[in-house]
C-alpha cells in the first residue's frame, strides 16, 4: 500500500489521469468511484460516501496527492481498510458515518450554510439513525467534540452538537462536554461586529435546552467556574430555561457581582429575558445600575427592569437619576425603562431597542 500511495503521488498529473481511467475501471465520469460492494459496512444510499469524503480529504490535505489521483487511492484504502468496528452503527453504518451526512448545525433557530432539499433529506436520514442508535451514541459523539477528525476540512463538533441535540434527553452524559462548547460566546460578544456570531455556543445551549432539566443544575455549577468565557456561556445557555427560574434567578443574582463584567452584563441581559422573580431581580438589577463602573452592565440592567414592567416600579427613583445623567446612551435607555415601567398595564410589549453591545 504504501508503494502504490508513494508511486501515486509522484506520479504527474496526466500520467495519473490516464492510470485512474485504464486500470481503475469502477472509476466514474464525475470521479467518485463506484464502490457499491466494496464492503458491507459501507453504504452509499446518499450518492457520495461520507467516508469516501474523509479519505479523500486526507489524502488531498494531508499527503498532497493529485486531484485526479484520490478516486483510485480512496477505493484502494477503502477495500483494504473498513471503518472503525467499535462504532455503534445503524444499517451497516457507523455514528460518525451518518455525523458526515450533516452539511451544516441546525437547530429549531440557526442553520449554517446552504440547506437544499437534498441535504435536508440527508440529514433527515442521519436523525433518523442517531434516535435509532441512542445512548450508544453519545461517547462516540463526545469523542468527536473533544477531538474532531482526521481530516482537516471536516467538523466534526457542529455535527455531534447536532447530534446530541437530536438525542435530547439521551445525551445527558453528554451536559459537561457541551458546556465547554459555551466558551466561544465569550470571544463573540467581545466582537464590535454583531454578525460574529458564535454557531458552536448556540448549538451547545440549544443542545443542553433540548436534553431539558437535567442541565439547569450543570449550568448553575459553571456560573461558579474559574474560567470567565465558561461563566459567560453558562450565563447566556440559562435564558433558554425559564421553566427552572426558582434556581436560576438567585444564581444569576450572584453573578451580577461577578468580577468579570462581561458575565455581569450577561447575567443582567438573561434576569430581563427570564422576567420572572422581580422581587430579587429587580432590587439586585438597581444595585448594579447605581454602584457598576462599566457602563455595558448599567445599560443591561436598565434593559432588565425595562422587561419587568410595572412589577419594576422600585426602580424608579434610580432610574430618573440616570435619565438625567451626563451618560447620553445610558440617560435614553433609563427613559425608555421608565416609560415602561409606568405603564399600569404589564402586558404591554416592550421595546424592541436592547443596549448597545447586544
Amino acid at each position: 500500500m504504501a508503494a502504490i500511495l508513494r508511486c501515486l503521488a509522484a506520479c504527474p498529473k496526466g500520467r495519473v489521469a490516464n492510470a485512474e481511467s485504464r486500470s481503475f475501471r469502477c472509476i466514474r465520469p464525475g470521479g467518485m468511484p463506484r464502490l457499491p460492494s466494496l464492503h458491507p459496512r459501507i453504504s452509499f444510499a446518499h450518492g457520495d460516501s461520507p467516508r469516501i469524503l474523509e479519505v479523500r480529504s486526507m489524502l488531498i490535505n494531508q499527503m498532497s496527492l493529485p486531484r485526479a489521483a484520490v478516486p483510485a487511492v480512496a477505493a484502494i484504502l477503502l477495500c483494504l481498510r473498513p471503518a472503525k468496528a467499535d462504532e455503534p452503527r445503524y444499517q451497516g453504518r457507523s455514528v460518525s458515518s451518518w455525523l458526515l451526512d450533516v452539511e451544516f448545525c441546525h437547530t429549531s433557530t440557526i442553520a449554517v450554510n446552504v440547506d437544499t432539499a437534498a441535504s435536508e433529506r440527508r440529514r433527515n436520514y442521519a436523525a433518523e439513525a442517531i434516535r435509532a442508535i441512542g445512548k450508544q451514541a453519545v461517547p462516540i459523539l463526545v469523542e468527536r467534540i473533544k477531538k474532531g477528525s482526521d481530516a482537516p476540512d471536516i467538523d466534526y463538533v457542529p455535527r455531534a452538537t447536532w447530534a446530541l441535540h437530536v438525542l435530547g434527553s439521551d445525551a445527558q452524559s453528554a451536559i459537561p462536554d457541551l458546556i465547554q462548547l459555551l466558551k466561544p460566546a465569550y470571544k463573540a460578544a467581545s466582537q464590535s461586529d454583531p454578525s460574529k456570531t458564535d454557531h458552536t455556543s448556540i448549538c451547545a445551549a440549544e443542545a443542553l435546552q433540548q436534553i431539558g432539566e437535567d442541565s439547569v443544575p450543570g449550568l448553575i455549577k459553571a456560573l461558579s467556574a474559574k474560567d470567565e468565557e465558561i461563566r459567560f456561556g453558562a450565563a447566556g445557555a440559562l435564558e433558554y430555561f425559564g421553566d427552572d427560574a426558582a434556581d436560576i434567578v438567585p444564581a444569576l443574582v450572584d453573578s451580577l457581582k461577578d468580577s468579570d463584567w462581561m458575565v455581569r452584563w450577561r447575567s443582567s441581559r438573561t434576569l430581563g429575558s427570564l422576567g420572572q422573580m422581580p422581587e430579587i431581580a429587580v432590587p439586585a438589577s438597581v444595585e448594579r445600575l447605581r454602584t457598576d463602573s462599566n457602563g455595558s452592565v448599567k445599560s443591561y440592567a436598565i434593559f432588565a427592569l425595562q422587561k419587568f414592567g410595572p412589577r419594576a416600579a422600585l426602580a424608579i427613583p434610580e432610574l430618573k437619576k440616570s435619565a438625567a445623567g451626563s451618560d447620553l446612551c445610558i440617560a435614553t435607555y433609563a427613559r425608555e425603562a421608565l416609560e415602561k415601567i409606568r405603564q399600569r398595564d404589564a402586558t404591554q410589549p416592550t421595546s424592541t431597542g436592547r443596549p448597545a453591545g447586544q
